[in-house]
């Protein structure tokens, strides 16, 4: 894409490319030690509560997009395979948060790990002003991320990446749940 490309071709060359890397990504990563396939709305759910540890079924379900009742579903799921925990509110007893098991932790940092020990291979066939193209694009990246996220509730929200920084968020593979 040249420098004077338009607005629209760059954003539809983003999308694509986008969409393309996390393709890429589901079909390289690796399941945490132990674990299955998990369903790209089970690893949503999962990502979610590990960003926003305490966050409530139903904030869960605005965010994601989802029904209150399908959310509950998959939380007893991940409830049952000791990756979520449903803990009593400390401000009122009667609502319940969401917290990450450690099993949940470890596997993800397994999986974090996996996944950047790869791109960590993919990134050394590449000449090293690529490299430093693709580092100086990233804290734009990040802020292109932030543009586009809807708006979230704030007494719940997780720490903003910092510049520079990845946090691997867990996605679905045809091999597990993994990072993208």
């Amino acid at each position: 894409m040249t420098a004077a490309a338009s607005p629209a071709d760059l954003s539809a060359d983003l999308t694509r490319l986008i969409w393309t890397l996390h393709r890429t990504l589901r079909a390289v990563a690796e399941p945490p030690d132990g674990h299955h396939v998990r369903p790209p709305a089970q690893v949503e759910m999962l990502q979610l509560v590990l960003d926003r540890p305490g966050i409530s079924v139903r904030e869960a379900a605005e965010t994601l997009r989802m029904m209150p009742n399908n959310v509950s579903n998959l939380v007893t799921l991940l409830v049952r395979d000791n990756l979520l925990e449903r803990r009593p509110a400390i401000s009122d007893r009667r609502l319940v948060e969401l917290h990450p098991t450690p099993e949940m932790l470890t596997g993800g940092r397994q999986v974090r790990s996996g996944m950047a020990s790869r791109i960590t291979d993919a990134l050394a066939e590449l000449p090293p002003e690529s490299i430093a193209r693709i580092r100086a694009a990233s804290p734009d990246l990040w802020a292109l991320t932030e543009a586009l996220a809807p708006p979230r509730a704030t007494h719940h929200e997780g720490p903003t990446p910092a510049a520079g920084s990845n946090p691997a968020p867990m996605t679905s593979t045809g091999r597990g749940m993994t990072t993208s």
